[in-house]
């Protein structure tokens, strides 16, 4: 199914995506280093201000890719895939948030997926997609004074708890981490090393997170920023 009935968007309701997510195919077993196929393109159509973020997932246990992008009109708009990566639904508006940065989203679970972008007054806001309940939760105000879009990371903490991490270029030009487990988030902490603008950002075998900044004209690597501040992040030029 695709993003139908999300309860903080209005602008959902006649935009109802079309619920048909199947099949594992061509694009799993390239992701998972199977025999090679033919790539395929598609033309998605819309009109996009950024770039996109895209997020593999798996509602009612079946493989889908969902894509999301800051519009024209700068609100959230996402849209969905099968495995085979075809199957697209059309593109939906998500929340009524106006961004101020591309969004960037994770699959915190196989039916979770989670999003954050910098909103009014450079805050960052986060939102939640269930694909059992196809909701979406309100856009939430986490605060902060980013610099550059976020960047986002599902990791699981040394209790084993799964824990959601986002990451933005604050004050200073120094990166911030608001840590989310579940209950409630941990607020901004400074991790004391500074970055260039946005950063992507991606698990560690879901154990810690790196961070990857491209403002220089080559890519920066910040290791374990969930476990590491300051003069203990090993800081890498990629080039």
């Amino acid at each position: 199914r695709g993003f139908a009935g999300a309860k903080s968007a209005p602008q959902i309701q006649g935009h109802e995506m079309i619920k048909c997510i199947v099949g594992v195919a061509a694009l799993t077993s390239m992701m998972l280093g199977g025999a090679a196929v033919a790539a395929e393109t598609y033309d998605l159509g819309g009109e996009a201000l950024g770039v996109t973020t895209v997020v593999w997932y798996k509602p009612a246990g079946n493989d889908a890719v969902a894509v999301f992008v800051r519009g024209k009109d700068g609100h959230m708009w996402a849209q969905v895939g099968d495995g085979e990566g075809g199957g697209w639904t059309g593109w939906a508006p998500i929340g009524d948030l106006v961004l101020k940065s591309d969004p960037a989203c994770v699959a915190t679970s196989g039916s979770v997926i989670d999003c954050v972008a910098m909103g009014p007054n450079n805050n960052i806001f986060h939102v939640r997609h269930n694909a059992k309940s196809f909701t979406w939760t309100d856009w939430e105000n986490l605060g902060g004074a980013g610099a550059g879009a976020p960047g986002i990371a599902r990791t699981v903490s040394e209790d084993g708890d799964v824990m959601l991490d986002v990451f933005v270029q604050g004050p200073g030009k120094l990166l911030f981490l608001n840590a989310f487990d579940g209950d409630e988030w941990s607020d901004w902490q400074n991790l004391e090393v500074k970055v260039g603008g946005a950063v992507a950002c991606t698990d560690i075998l879901v154990v810690g997170a790196h961070c990857y900044d491209t403002s220089g004209g080559s890519a920066v690597q910040f290791s374990d920023l969930t476990r590491t501040t300051g003069s203990d992040i090993l800081v890498a030029d990629l080039g």
